[in-house]
């Protein structure tokens, strides 16, 4: 980040905060003071009434699905069933990505070792910034015909790569082609 951005703002807008002036370069937590406590209890307590809310909002659905199962379609319901997989694994990846390093770091303020945090932060914002990416990955892969689609793709790659025969046949379950043939 350039130097004159927080120092500009500071200026233009009038900041008058104790320990924050123009020469400030860097706004960080001092995790050597006692009021780290009360910030990291916010934050697992944020983690966890997110996590909370998901599990509760999940449930309601599934009693939902349930429910009125009986009056839906397979289909719909084989398409619900995938959605929820998707929305499931899409909402534990920052925690599989994270959790461990996330652990790792509180334990680290924790006991006061804190010469390697800033790294560990930084690695933890690294992967948080693969979240996205991730859960897009998963509901390219997750739902069958895309990995049938994927894996038809793969084959005729490798086909063309190493020449050999051609032997993949790409079917397509898509309603409006085969209602189209007809």
């Amino acid at each position: 980040m350039p130097k004159n951005i927080l120092s500009d703002w500071i200026t233009n807008n009038h900041v008058m905060f104790p320990n924050l002036s123009e020469s400030t370069e860097v706004i960080t937590v001092n995790v050597t003071k006692k009021a780290k406590y009360p910030f990291l209890f916010i934050l697992v307590v944020a983690f966890i009434a997110v996590y909370t809310i998901i599990i509760i909002y999940v449930r309601k659905y599934k009693n939902y699905m349930t429910k009125y199962s009986n009056v839906m379609s397979t289909s719909t319901v084989l398409i619900n069933k995938q959605f929820t997989k998707l929305l499931i694994f899409q909402s534990s990846v920052p925690v599989i990505i994270t959790g461990l390093p996330i652990m790792f770091a509180i334990l680290m303020i924790l006991t006061g070792k804190t010469h390697k945090i800033s790294l560990l932060f930084m690695l933890i914002t690294d992967f948080l910034m693969l979240v996205p990416c991730i859960n897009s990955i998963l509901f390219l892969v997750l739902p069958n015909r895309n990995r049938k689609f994927i894996y038809l793709q793969f084959r005729k790659f490798t086909n063309f790569i190493f020449f050999r025969k051609n032997n993949v046949v790409i079917v397509t379950t898509n309603r409006s082609q085969k209602n189209a043939r007809r």
